[in-house]
């Protein structure tokens, strides 16, 4: 399976579109579901195996790990007058450190945006050096 956080943005949704048509329907497909209904619209003549909410998705990654292959993690929180910092370290930090480290754990190849996997990895390591 391939796995896409953010799936209903306009880059996940695009790049779901991409691998339907090249030929990849086992998609599972990450997004804010619960909150945001209106996001299931982007997912329209998609194929995937299961749409995934946010929240839950760490505990679905880790009860099927063996199933995945691949996870494109493009999910983050990008409102631009969001000002709780709480909720960004919550969704943008620390979500990434979940996922970089279920990849780095069962050598699950996985992308994410070049800055994001230099703050993930940096506070990885500052995180590891303070147990």
């Amino acid at each position: 399976m391939i796995t896409i956080t953010g799936a209903a943005g306009f880059i996940g949704s695009a790049l779901a579109a991409r691998l339907n048509a090249e030929g990849f329907n086992d998609l599972v497909l990450v997004d804010d579901f619960k909150s945001r209904p209106d996001k299931l619209r982007n997912h329209e003549n998609r194929t995937c195996l299961h749409r995934v909410d946010r929240s839950e998705f760490p505990e679905w990654l880790k009860a099927n790990e063996n199933q995945v292959q691949f996870v494109f993690h493009l999910g983050a929180r990008t409102d631009t007058t969001e000002q709780d910092k709480d909720l960004f370290d919550r969704l943008n930090l620390h979500y990434s450190q979940d996922i970089g480290g279920f990849a780095i754990n069962t050598a699950c190849l996985w992308f994410t945006p070049p800055a994001r996997q230099l703050m993930v990895v940096a506070n990885t390591v500052t995180a590891m050096t303070t147990l």
